[in-house]
């Protein structure tokens, strides 16, 4: 019986074959792996909110027992300064809070108008991360220089989603152009406090980096 032996094309096609299957099986697990970390990211954020609103109905609860103890052993009058005397207390940690977190709403301006060939711009919103239950995002705002080619103009952070416990700052953004006028690079740098009944106890560093496409933009006149 004599040995049979396939053609170098099928031999090579084979080959090609295998490494298209392994291939395919490597992108499956990574993308398994991902969704893993991406849930386990979830939960964790989740909890820290689940935690922060329970010690915040337990606080609610103490403040109503000890309303109610001084109201029992001092009056009415003394009730109405302690309750007063917590709003306000409250009121300045609000206020505080606000300043602290002003740069949220920040602006970062990166072409001036006089250098545009119009003024008309479009925005684009980027997705910086997702834990399903909160969103990080930039909007990116862009338009077109007299040569016709597409600049950056702004951009500015936002948070969207259930966040209690977490609040994320942006300390520097930035977008460039690329060689494809379809396409802005971005960076962005910032970090993540979490927080116990509005008290730091961890300062996470968060930097984000891509590119965004303006295939589809939202226009803005």
């Amino acid at each position: 019986m004599s040995n049979f032996t396939w053609p170098v094309d099928k031999r090579e096609k084979g080959n090609r074959i295998r490494v298209h299957l392994l291939i395919r099986q490597f992108l499956r697990k990574g993308k398994t792996e991902f969704v893993k970390i991406k849930k386990n990211i979830t939960m964790i954020y989740l909890l820290w909110a689940l935690i922060n609103l329970a010690l915040s109905l337990y606080f609610l609860s103490i403040c109503i027992k000890a309303i109610k103890l001084v109201r029992q052993e001092l009056g009415l009058f003394a009730t109405v300064i302690f309750v007063i005397g917590l709003l306000s207390f409250c009121g300045r940690n609000n206020d505080k809070n606000k300043d602290t977190n002003s740069n949220q709403t920040k602006n970062w301006t990166f072409t001036s108008n006089d250098s545009l060939h119009q003024d008309i711009s479009s925005f684009l919103d980027v997705k910086l991360q997702d834990n399903l239950i909160s969103k990080y995002e930039i909007t990116i705002d862009y338009g077109k220089d007299k040569n016709n080619i597409n600049v950056p103009i702004s951009a500015f952070p936002s948070t969207t989603g259930f966040r209690a416990g977490t609040e994320w700052k942006a300390v520097s953004i930035s977008v460039y152009k690329t060689n494809d006028n379809t396409k802005f690079q971005y960076y962005v740098a910032g970090y993540v406090e979490w927080n116990l009944l509005g008290i730091n106890v961890y300062t996470q560093n968060k930097i984000f980096e891509g590119t965004v496409s303006t295939e589809k933009p939202c226009e803005k006149i």
